[in-house]
This record gives C-alpha cells, sequence and structure tokens, in this order.
C-alpha cells in the first residue's frame, strides 16, 4: 500500500487550479496518466469521473470501466499527484506555465 502524502481534498483542490491552467490553454499532458495527449480544445477531452478536471480519451474510458466495477484509480495514484510529491507541478509555481 502507498503512504498517503496529500489528502483527497487537497489533491482535488490542486487539480481544480490544475483545471483553470487547462481552461487557459496552458497545459497539454493529462494529469492522471501524464501523457501529452490531451485534445487542444480540452473541452473535446473527458470531464474525469473522480475529480473535476479534464483526463484525454484512454483514462476516460478506463475510469468508465473502473467506474462500472466499482473500484476508481486512488487520486493518489494519478500521475499529477506524483509531481506533486516532488514538488513539480505546474500549481506548485504558477509563474512556471
Amino acid at each position: 500500500m502507498k503512504n498517503r502524502v496529500f489528502s483527497d481534498d487537497e489533491i482535488k483542490a490542486a487539480l481544480a487550479e490544475f483545471k483553470k491552467m487547462q481552461i487557459d490553454g496552458d497545459l497539454s499532458f493529462c494529469p492522471r496518466c501524464g501523457e501529452k495527449r490531451m485534445r487542444s480544445v480540452v473541452t473535446h477531452n473527458c470531464l474525469s469521473r473522480q475529480a473535476d478536471v479534464y483526463v484525454c480519451e484512454v483514462c476516460g474510458a478506463e475510469e468508465a470501466i473502473y467506474a462500472m466495477k466499482g473500484c476508481p484509480l486512488p487520486l493518489d495514484y494519478w500521475h499529477y499527484t506524483g509531481l506533486m510529491e516532488m514538488r513539480q507541478a505546474p500549481t506548485d509555481n504558477p509563474a512556471a506555465k
């Protein structure tokens, strides 16, 4: 089991800031998997079922399957949470967008 560094509320708050950056068009990677497969128009991506943020199509489909099975991927396993742990998340330093 992974040691928890951040609570789900802390992760969701950081992801809410990340979503603002997504809407501004500043970010092109998926916060869930870390891949650069986001569509250029952010609203053409998938809205996550776990947090109020956009994810790529692959992660959106995977979330739907996990939701159907009743076992979503915990937020602390998301790529973005790893960036938060290393203090390299875009929301850690807004000037570094």
